[in-house]
């Protein structure tokens, strides 16, 4: 019982947030459109009215943002304490900011997807290529450097329950990545550089994959593995927790990998412990 009544405060919690953080961009915007008294020309007057609306949104998005605390890496309990309350108002303003609704006026054009993702706090470079059908759920904790792509329908999950806690990580997206269609990084994952993620794919909790390493599509990492450099794991490849691969090693397409095992470098892992050939 004690749990329930704190996950049905929790979430009313939740929606006074999301109604304030509604409100105040609301607000501003109307405030920024309706007030300024009329000038003429009409047609000009009605462009700056609307510029004066975007320009009010933004800066309100970015001053919640600056307001707002952005919740620590680590898995939090899910109880009365400051880490937890700080998870609860910052996923709230998330889901208010990214709703399409609020968000629609910047993410036609890719450049103002990305000047409103950086309004949020996420470190997203310039010359990164974000599809409109992106979803992150906490922008915040996002980061993705220049040359990246990421395909329609991924998802960047930077937070997940589990065990009466939430699991908290920052995603980071390295420079020249591909992020292909459908796939989904989950919390504290890291992409290195020129590393490709094909389409389908699971990035688990805690995942490093490295430099222009590969991961085929519907392949699955689970937690805390750790890809070097240049590796490679095939196409529906399941890969459980724990498992390190070094630098230029390759797990085959449809392989089963135990937990907590170890490829070396340059060995390819056939799916059988007694199958590991040296490069």
């Amino acid at each position: 019982m004690a749990v329930e009544r704190e996950s049905w405060r929790a979430r009313l919690l939740q929606d006074l947030f999301r109604v304030v953080a509604f409100v105040v961009v609301a607000g501003a915007v109307a405030a920024a459109v309706y007030f300024p008294p009329p000038t003429s020309p009409r047609g000009l007057d009605v462009v700056a009215r609307v510029a004066a609306g975007f320009t009010a949104e933004l800066l309100a998005i970015a001053l919640l943002r600056l307001v707002v605390p952005t919740p620590r890496r680590g898995a939090h309990r899910i109880e009365k304490n400051a880490e937890y309350g700080a998870w609860l108002m910052s996923a709230a303003f998330a889901e208010v900011a990214m709703h399409p609704a609020l968000r629609f006026p910047f993410w036609f054009l890719h450049s103002t997807r990305v000047l409103y993702l950086r309004a949020l706090g996420a470190r997203v470079s310039w010359g990164a290529s974000l599809h409109e059908q992106v979803h992150i759920r906490e922008p915040a904790l996002f980061a993705v450097g220049a040359g990246s792509q990421i395909e329609p329908g991924v998802t960047v999950e930077a937070a997940l329950h589990g065990a009466g806690r939430v699991r908290v990580g920052p995603v980071t997206i390295g420079e020249g990545c591909l992020i292909g269609a459908h796939a989904i990084l989950l919390p504290g994952s890291t992409i290195g550089h020129d590393a490709r993620i094909e389409s389908g794919a699971i990035v688990g909790e805690d995942v490093r994959v490295g430099v222009q390493a590969v991961v085929g599509a519907g392949a699955r990492l689970g937690q805390e593995v750790d890809l070097g450099s240049y590796t490679s794991v095939g196409a529906g490849a399941i890969v459980a927790q724990g498992v390190v691969v070094g630098d230029r090693g390759r797990i085959a397409p449809g392989a089963v990998v135990e937990r907590d095992t170890k490829i070396g470098e340059r060995e390819v892992w056939g799916g059988n412990p007694a199958v590991r050939v040296k490069g």
